[in-house]
């Protein structure tokens, strides 16, 4: 191609990359509050386990996205959980609950200083803001019939993504952890976790490893939680919001997964 072909040629180039960039990632316009506040007031289960997009929040009402959420939780009594997560224990073993911190997502660090208290945890930990007690719950064993999450579905919790480019929802380790799956040993982690600076104690924190490199197909689980219609779907002006019950999809996906145990990952 010579230099001329290319200088005549640039803006069709240009305008291909950017419809190719647009399609690739949905763009977010400007979003009333009163539609994004309707949402939570219609919710009766007050209690969520929230996985937020905070860009995607920002772009739609052009405020500080995270004092925003604060505010909205505040306002419609929402007891909050979030992510509190430090994957990295598997190889430190040392877990502090006021200072590791969570290693995904922009609000999950935020959250931890206004986080009433983080359970103990040391790989899957949950950050609390509000009254919600796991105290009965066996922290070191991630995603049994004892755990922290096990408690999540036996309350049926709402699970509610915010601006998340897909699907996300932890709780799917349990469902795998309940339901047995064969892609998945049990396995255990020795290490320290304090509790303040001067605090702490030897713990063996029983978590999962998966016997191959997976990834969970979002889309077809997305597509059969709204055929089946357990999920609300919300569309503020490229502004995604996803909302389910934990138990609803613990029911949902134990049923395909006694049909087939690799559902998840095909």
């Amino acid at each position: 191609m010579k230099l001329s072909d290319f200088r005549i040629n640039r803006h069709y180039w240009l305008n291909t990359i950017d419809r190719r960039i647009i399609k690739k990632g949905k763009i977010v316009g400007k979003v009333d509050r009163k539609s994004f506040d309707e949402i939570w007031r219609k919710q009766s289960n007050k209690t969520m386990f929230v996985h937020v997009g905070l860009g995607a929040i920002k772009d739609a009402f052009g405020v500080d996205p995270y004092r925003l959420l604060l505010e909205t939780f505040d306002n419609n009594d929402i007891i909050a959980l979030a992510p509190g997560f430090t994957p990295s224990f598997r190889t430190s073993g040392v877990y502090h609950k006021l200072f590791s911190q969570p290693e995904y997502g922009t609000f999950s660090r935020l959250f931890l200083k206004d986080a009433k208290y983080r359970t103990d945890d040391a790989i899957h930990s949950i950050l609390v803001r509000g009254e919600y007690d796991f105290s009965k719950c066996e922290h070191q064993e991630s995603f049994s019939s004892r755990s922290c999450f096990a408690r999540l579905d036996e309350d049926n919790i709402l699970y509610v993504n915010i601006g998340t480019d897909r699907l996300v929802c932890v709780q799917l380790h349990f469902i795998e952890h309940y339901c047995q799956v064969p892609y998945m040993d049990i396995v255990k982690h020795n290490g320290v976790i304090f509790k303040n600076e001067t605090e702490y104690r030897h713990i063996t924190q029983t978590n999962f490893r998966y016997k191959t490199r997976i990834t969970w197909n979002r889309k077809k689980i997305r597509k059969l939680m709204l055929k089946e219609g357990i999920l609300q779907e919300y569309d503020l002006n490229g502004l995604e919001v996803r909302i389910f019950h934990a138990q609803d999809l613990r029911k949902l996906i134990a049923a395909q997964l006694e049909r087939d145990p690799f559902y998840l990952v095909t």
